[in-house]
């Protein structure tokens, strides 16, 4: 997976003791479809914890949009 490949060395570059938190802005469409498949096999490997956050597709979209967890 290439996302795992790039990223992860970067952000967790030992296995650490405590879960990297990601947080992810996304739709419900997205999560509804292909999301959670696409991240499962990262989460299954690595300590992972994932923040979804739920928006409308124009909201995921717009720049300078507030995307507070």
């Amino acid at each position: 997976m290439q996302l795992e490949a790039e990223l992860l060395p970067s952000v967790m570059p030992n296995e650490p003791l405590t879960p990297l938190t990601l947080h992810i802005a996304t739709n419900a469409d997205s999560l509804a479809t292909w999301l959670i498949p696409a991240i499962a096999p990262l989460i299954k490997k690595h300590l992972l914890e994932v923040n979804l956050l739920i928006k409308d597709e124009e909201r995921t979209l717009e720049p300078g949009a507030d995307y507070t967890f």
